[in-house]
């Protein structure tokens, strides 16, 4: 499509029609007075930015025809940062809760990291409310490391320092930042080597597990309180994420329909 032609484009789309604007975030554009992915547009890129975040700065950039993430055939080998999010529904003020949904993402995301043989001296937290803004923190740890144990005392003391009581949240984020190779590290004087050792082993045994049994499997405490949250239909999985055939798994199955029918 020519880029004098994105306008017109535009005009006739509706915001349920762009990936990357769920229903919420739809009704949320609705209320602003957006009907159609052009009003979406029009509007200042400062004011996507202070609605949606980092998303709605880069979906308004694309739908605009400007290219945020050119397209690669190579796979991905360097990362700045490494970053896990999820929303989840209904929105929550269950503390537990809530802490538990971050545990699960910054498991996640040093998962990604000893994937690619990489540790993070610095992480950064966002707890995201029913209304779409955001309470963030982050903080440097005293060496950088790979093990999602020797994290989490860092994490914990962010999660109540931006953690609210009675604010409904429907969303966590994981960031870890100034990404080194896990490789050569330097002792220091003062350091717990041994309890050091001990969670870099653990965190690599977990990944041996879960890759055996599946993702998450194997993981920390505070995912129990996953058990809390308020069951709904959108968490019902459809049959063929149920049905699996030999050789699929939860996360890998096959791009191809199947029918279920009796005869």
């Amino acid at each position: 499509m020519a880029g004098h032609h994105i306008h017109l484009f535009l005009q006739k789309l509706p915001l349920e029609n762009v990936w990357g604007f769920g229903p919420n975030t739809v009704n949320l554009l609705k209320k602003h007075g957006l009907c159609t992915v052009y009003d979406f547009v029009v509007r200042p890129e400062k004011w996507a930015e202070r609605l949606m975040g980092k998303i709605g700065r880069e979906l308004w950039n694309e739908l605009r025809g400007n290219v945020m993430y050119p397209v690669s055939a190579e796979e991905k080998s360097s990362y700045y940062t490494i970053s896990k999010g999820r929303t989840f529904t209904p929105p929550s003020r269950d503390r537990a809760f809530v802490h538990a949904k971050l545990v699960r993402n910054l498991e996640g995301a040093f998962i990604k990291a000893r994937r690619h043989r990489l540790r993070a001296k610095i992480i950064g937290i966002a707890l995201r409310h029913q209304d779409f803004s955001e309470d963030a923190a982050e903080a440097a740890l005293s060496r950088a490391t790979s093990a999602t144990q020797e994290a989490m005392p860092l994490v914990a003391a962010l999660f109540e320092q931006v953690f609210r009581e009675g604010v409904d949240y429907r969303a966590t984020m994981v960031v870890l930042g100034k990404l080194e190779q896990d490789q050569g590290e330097q002792f220091e004087l003062f350091e717990d080597r041994v309890r050091i050792d001990k969670m870099t082993v653990a965190s690599r045994a977990i990944d041996e597990v879960n890759e055996r049994f599946g993702k998450h499997k194997l993981s920390l405490g505070p995912s129990l309180f996953l058990r809390r949250g308020e069951r709904t239909e959108r968490e019902a999985l459809p049959w063929r994420k149920t049905n699996l055939l030999g050789g699929e798994t939860k996360r890998k199955r096959l791009n191809i329909p199947r029918l279920s029918i009796k005869v």
